[in-house]
């Protein structure tokens, strides 16, 4: 009877305790939904970030992540410069958020938010991306592999990088001398805008003549890949011609300036002579005929 009354009295002791171990078992659920919030975001200042976006993103290389990374910076940015050039969403904003003016005055935005939008935010946001490349450009100089504390940033620490390139994009907003400085940006913005379109304008040519090279080569086996060649050189060609004919008719004024008229002149003159321009095969055996 003595055991049964003990074994009665443990039985009671469990029942009291288990909401208390229900509530503990709360508390450790609540606690591990928290801790992989808290390794999300440190995997973020790491090389994971890609990985951290879903977990269906399949495995890659470092060095493709990197890149993924750093042209989503520049994804990003555009869009936002894009938003800003937009009289839509300027006027949305001032319909939409109450005490728009108040708030822009505030903010010592100016009139309506003048300095948020426009051409000139969009100077300064790319002003502040530019600084945080070009920091980057100088910071990697001679870095030839992933080992080193130089290549752990560059391929990692994506949320610091991320917070350090807003801190420049906005920094842009607050350099004195505004109208001095959006002269002076306008032409180093020219002049390296001009250099942009030179690189990437050689990379396509790279790029079709590895592309007609390799389906070339193909041909000697398969004549098929004459035909494809053909089909693809008369896509890009009628694209040209339409593009072309676009930037002709929506002219925005009846007498267009001088330099329009004079890229478009050229741009139609370089392709009426294309389809007339000798294959390199004919330059070789002109030039072995020469030797």
């Amino acid at each position: 009877g003595r055991r049964d009354r003990e074994g009665e009295t443990g039985r009671g002791r469990q029942r009291r305790q288990q909401p208390g171990t229900q509530g503990g078992r709360i508390e450790q659920f609540e606690d591990r939904r928290v801790v992989p919030l808290v390794v999300v975001l440190a995997c973020c200042c790491g090389s994971a970030a890609c990985s951290c976006c879903c977990n269906c993103c399949p495995k890659i290389k470092q060095s493709t992540g990197t890149r993924f990374m750093y042209a989503l910076y520049f994804l990003l940015v555009t869009i936002i410069c894009v938003i800003m050039m937009s009289p839509t969403v300027e006027q949305e904003l001032r319909d939409h958020i109450p005490f728009y003016t108040e708030l822009c005055e505030k903010m010592n935005a100016g009139e309506n938010c003048k300095t948020l939008v426009g051409y000139s935010a969009v100077y300064k946001v790319c002003f502040g991306m530019s600084c945080f490349f070009l920091f980057l450009a100088f910071f990697t100089i001679r870095v030839n592999n992933s080992k080193g504390c130089r290549a752990a940033v560059h391929n990692g620490f994506w949320l610091l990088k991320f917070i350090v390139l807003v801190a420049c994009c906005a920094g842009g907003f607050f350099i004195p001398g505004q109208e001095t400085f959006l002269e002076v940006w306008r032409y180093i913005g020219a002049f390296g805008g001009s250099i942009f379109l030179l690189i990437q304008l050689l990379m396509l040519v790279e790029f079709a003549h590895r592309w007609n090279t390799n389906w070339y080569s193909g041909a000697k086996y398969n004549r098929l890949w004459y035909a494809a060649l053909a089909l693809v050189t008369l896509m890009l060609f009628s694209g040209a011609v339409a593009a072309l004919v676009f930037m002709g008719v929506s002219t925005p004024t009846p007498r267009p300036v001088y330099l329009t008229r004079s890229f478009w002149e050229s741009t139609a003159a370089c392709a009426s002579l294309s389809p007339c321009w000798p294959s390199p095969h004919a330059y070789r055996n002109w030039w072995k005929e020469m030797v």
